[in-house]
């Protein structure tokens, strides 16, 4: 069980410092963000860099 907690954990360390490098955040900064559920607007997600873009129509895919 214990070996499992830490991969666990290993996991989401790694998860944490990837989030935190693609959205130009700290690691601390990302982790105290996303350490409980979080629903953002689109324009929230896109100001914290965890998306690219907004898309309203279909036709902005392109």
């Amino acid at each position: 069980m214990a070996i499992h907690a830490e991969e666990i954990l290993r996991t989401k360390q790694h998860m944490t410092r990837l989030y935190a490098e693609h959205c130009n955040r700290t690691y601390e900064e990302f982790e105290a963000a996303m350490d409980r559920d979080r629903f953002m607007t689109p324009k929230e997600a896109l100001d914290w860099g965890l998306i690219d873009r907004i898309l309203v129509e279909r036709d902005d895919m392109e």
